[in-house]
């Protein structure tokens, strides 16, 4: 279940991601992926793009102030990790905030806890969440 169904959430998101194969996968031309980042989780940690190493990054960037879009799209990444039961382990689910003003790590920890467990919260400077995105 686990690469047919992420190939399948992939194009409900509109993206054609291609099945796997023994040269792995081919981003579409002038895409680029990843780079160096450091970002503070909710429990106050640093958090680096080497977390991500052999896991698929579900990656959102909203806010805990967000009345409508981000928790119902939190909520649906929440019920994709259920679906995908033990592959879950695979992915690492992660919100971003793009207001890091008021997201705080504690104001993250409490936010991320409503939708899964393995849901991680990060926060840090403009700059730092820049280079993430």
């Amino acid at each position: 279940m686990g690469d047919a169904f992420l190939r399948q959430l992939a194009q409900f998101g509109g993206a054609d991601m291609p099945a796997p194969s023994a040269g792995g996968v081919q981003l579409p031309q002038g895409i680029a992926l990843g780079g160096p980042f450091s970002l503070q989780d909710h429990t106050g940690q640093r958090v680096t793009e080497g977390a991500f190493a052999g896991r698929l990054g579900l990656i959102y960037f909203g806010f805990t102030y967000c009345p409508d879009v981000c928790p119902t799209e939190l909520g649906l990444m929440a019920s994709a990790l259920d679906l995908l039961g033990a592959d879950a382990s695979r992915v690492l689910p992660v919100l971003i905030t793009i207001d890091p003003a008021r997201d705080t790590p504690a104001a993250l920890a409490d936010y991320v806890s409503r939708f899964h467990p393995a849901l991680i919260g990060l926060t840090g400077s403009e700059e730092e969440i820049a280079a993430a995105a």
